[in-house]
């Protein structure tokens, strides 16, 4: 979601930053833990993110991996709250951001499994009056290739602090001048304002609210507690605090309201909740098998090029991942990977399957761009500590 400009201050973190808490882990998965979380895999996932904190631009941070359906690695790192002291555990809760788009793909293939839905379905059937709909459908909607403007620029930002539903959020999105910045169809653009479109149609489809719909669907089903349409008003347990950096240095990001991310970014949850989602969707207690090679397939534009033909490489200087529907698809490092990131206001999130492997792995931090490299080093050490990272 939007990245903005701060203006609070705070100090550099202490040394007792560095703390380290893990989790104990499930009975089931203390022996896979002790043969499969080496010591030098832990050591260097310690390391990645003690230097991290240490460098005073890391609040603190969760990382969880799961390795043939069980989690073997679970572990917080510094602060969740800088001004109280309160450290991060292994089962802190965080904003996820943009992860929030699987979610929402996800509820939309169920619901085509339901017969309710279809991805060629134009937007027109949700949204009548909506300007310029012509010849986008909902699968444009999910893979970025629907040329709507996304509303998290500049333009948004002196609103982006006050709570919104979602017909303020389809309506503002609707009334951009700028709505459209390509032909449908003809490039990519990654897009907040589809995934809001998106969710807004699951609200349509089954009579509730995006968060209710979310807990019915999937998080009660698949026992996931930590994990919600989040809100800044409520009073959760255990739930980070958020932070930015302002010229280099950990500040409180301006203030915002969560909702306005909706169905593109706007739920929160645990390290252990983002392993279990991602094994359930990838062991078919979700969608169905013929449901999930959907949403991986990388998407392609109308003259039949893959979307990454027209996006520029990563800040790493690798090549993009492919997109499908809310989901990455690729190679790093010779493996391949399957997932998202995250981010919003004062926090950050990596989740990622290696499917050959059999193994997830989560990276949530309480800072904003704070897993976006940091997740790859972290993956590194894993595999490095466990036989060698493919080159």
């Amino acid at each position: 979601m939007m990245k903005r400009k701060i203006f609070r201050w705070l100090g550099l973190a202490p040394a007792a930053l560095l703390l380290a808490h893990a989790a104990p882990l499930p009975a089931v998965a203390k022996d896979a833990a002790a043969i499969t979380a080496s010591k030098a895999a832990t050591a260097g996932i310690d390391k990645v993110m003690a230097d991290a904190i240490a460098s005073g631009k890391l609040a603190g941070g969760a990382v969880g991996v799961m390795k043939d359906g069980k989690i073997v690695f679970l572990k917080g790192y510094g602060y969740s709250d800088l001004e109280d002291g309160q450290p991060v555990k292994a089962d802190t809760i965080f904003r996820i951001g943009s992860i929030t788009k699987q979610f929402t793909s996800a509820m939309l293939m169920m619901l085509v499994e339901r017969g309710q839905l279809s991805l060629s379905d134009p937007i027109s059937k949700y949204f009548p009056d909506f300007p310029k709909a012509d010849g986008i459908t909902v699968r444009h909607l999910l893979d970025h290739t629907s040329g709507i403007h996304s509303y998290t620029d500049k333009n948004f930002a002196s609103r982006g602090w006050r709570a919104h539903d979602t017909k303020e959020m389809v309506s503002y999105i609707a009334g951009q001048d700028n709505l459209t910045d390509f032909a449908v169809g003809e490039d990519y653009r990654y897009n907040n304002s589809a995934y809001v479109l998106a969710a807004a149609i699951v609200e349509k489809l089954t009579g509730k609210p995006y968060g209710v719909a979310l807990e019915e669907m999937i998080t009660k089903p698949l026992g996931l507690a930590d994990t919600a349409y989040d809100d800044e008003r409520a009073i959760v347990p255990r739930r980070a605090k958020g932070y930015d950096l302002l010229e280099g240095k950990l500040a409180n990001p301006l203030p915002l309201s969560v909702s306005v991310a909706h169905g593109a970014g706007a739920m929160r949850s645990t390290a252990a909740d983002m392993l279990r989602w991602q094994d359930a969707l990838f062991s078919g207690k979700v969608v169905k098998p013929e449901s999930l090679a959907v949403m991986i397939e990388p998407a392609k534009l109308k003259d039949g090029r893959l979307t990454s033909a027209v996006r520029k490489a990563d800040p790493d200087g690798r090549p993009p991942l492919e997109y499908g529907l809310g989901l990455g698809v690729g190679e790093r490092d010779g493996r391949r990977i399957i997932g998202h990131g995250g981010a919003i206001n004062g926090f950050n999130s990596a989740l990622y399957t290696y499917p050959d492997d059999k193994t997830a792995i989560v990276l949530l931090v309480n800072t904003q761009g704070g897993a976006n490299q940091r997740y790859h080093d972290v993956a590194e050490a894993w595999f490095n500590g466990n036989g060698g990272a493919k080159k």
